[in-house]
């Protein structure tokens, strides 16, 4: 499979640069034949969350993560962003990437794991979540979803390594840096610059899009098979 995971490397040049296939490259051959888990966020992976909270509320999406330190928005506005985030009733507006039906059919590959992890404000966004899952990313291992609560902290589950994140939040990238496979979908508000620091230092692997995400997961395991 390995021969076949090279041919995918090469068609991945429009996607990633020479430094990123070079990272693949060597976890892979570190990781031949090993245990791959492969980390998803779900918001503004999956799904379309800041799409959904800046449409709504006509504003411009974030020059950073840390939404209350953005300097692009009033007092008040900070508030609405805040309260959207907070409701559960946003989570039951959003569309969640066709691509989510295929999730499972990575671990059609030999030791391959899929895990969710998600930060939620209240066991009620954790619960709209889990239907959006069981309906837009049917066939997952409920036991390999974790949301973490920060209301009341009744969910103390924290995630362990993996061997592949995807996320938005490069603030969650940086928090694992001991994940080999470090892929971060580009948005406004990730830019590596603004957290003074540069994507090679972190060994991060950026894409446009979930699509783009998941070619370069199939890569990896067929690298490392």
């Amino acid at each position: 499979m390995y021969e076949l995971g090279y041919a995918k490397l090469h068609r991945l040049s429009p996607i990633i640069g020479i430094r990123e296939q070079k990272i693949l490259e060597d976890v892979a051959a570190k990781h031949r034949d090993r245990a791959i888990n492969v980390v998803f966020d779900i918001d503004d992976v999956l799904n379309n969350l800041n799409d959904y909270v800046f449409g709504t509320l006509g504003l411009p999406e974030p020059d950073t993560f840390k939404v209350n330190e953005s300097s692009l928005y009033t007092a008040e506005q900070k508030k609405s962003i805040m309260q959207m985030y907070g409701e559960a009733d946003t989570f039951r507006h959003l569309k969640y990437d066709c691509l989510c039906r295929s999730l499972t059919a990575l671990e059609t590959k030999s030791n391959v794991y899929v895990w969710i992890n998600s930060v939620c404000f209240t066991k009620d966004i954790a619960d709209v979540k889990l239907g959006q899952l069981r309906m837009y990313a049917p066939g997952l291992n409920e036991g390999r979803i974790i949301f973490q609560i920060t209301s009341d902290g009744s969910s103390k589950r924290e995630l362990s390594c993996g061997t592949i994140m995807v996320e938005d939040n490069i603030l969650n990238l940086f928090k694992h840096e001991e994940t080999p496979i470090k892929i971060l979908i580009d948005k406004s508000y990730n830019k590596a610059e603004v957290y003074g620091t540069h994507d090679d230092t972190h060994d991060i692997i950026r894409v446009n899009s979930l699509a783009d995400a998941y070619k370069v997961i199939e890569c990896f395991i067929s690298l490392s098979r």
